[in-house]
């Protein structure tokens, strides 16, 4: 029964999160590349969720956003956003949630080990955004990076500190069971 109960309740924190991140994620400054808090929910996710349902939740918001539903930055859906040039980013979403929820599920108290999970999955989605990007464009990988992760390296650094701070403390909060 123990075992059904703690499903069910991984399972609705696992809806929940993902209605956070359609809620948040279109949120967006418009730049080549639009600044959102979207990385920073997926990194909350991975403190409150086990990685595998990090992941669900994360490919819920995609496939939410590939059927049409304006979840993707600046409020736009469709199959053209996650295929169009900065889909890469949306998909390094999934990457994300899997290396920083496995990681973040095993280290509950270690921060050095956190912050790493963090920065791996961050870099993960921005080579797998920025190869996208580069192909989409027609342009090399370097100017690629120069447009989409280095203006938004210090951005995303904040957004692991506060995920680092506020993570913790939800987890916590939440009494999260395994």
């Amino acid at each position: 029964m123990r075992e059904k109960k703690t499903k069910t309740y991984n399972l609705i924190l696992c809806g929940l999160m993902a209605a956070i991140l359609c809620v948040l994620a279109p949120i967006a400054i418009p730049t080549t590349i639009p600044i959102t808090i979207g990385i920073f929910v997926v990194f909350i996710m991975t403190y409150i969720l086990e990685y595998k349902y990090s992941f669900i939740s994360c490919m819920i918001y995609i496939l939410l956003g590939v059927v049409g539903l304006p979840v993707f930055s600046g409020y736009q859906g469709g199959v053209s956003k996650v295929v169009g040039p900065t889909g890469g980013y949306i998909i390094g979403y999934l990457f994300i949630a899997l290396i920083c929820g496995y990681i973040n599920n095993r280290c509950y108290s270690n921060k050095i080990l956190q912050t790493l999970g963090m920065v791996i999955g961050l870099v993960i989605c921005y080579s797998v955004g920025t190869l996208w990007f580069a192909y989409q464009q027609n342009m090399d990988f370097c100017k690629s990076l120069m447009i989409c992760v280095i203006p938004f390296i210090i951005g995303d650094v904040c957004k692991i500190a506060g995920a680092l701070i506020v993570g913790n403390l939800l987890r916590k909060r939440i009494h999260v069971r395994r």
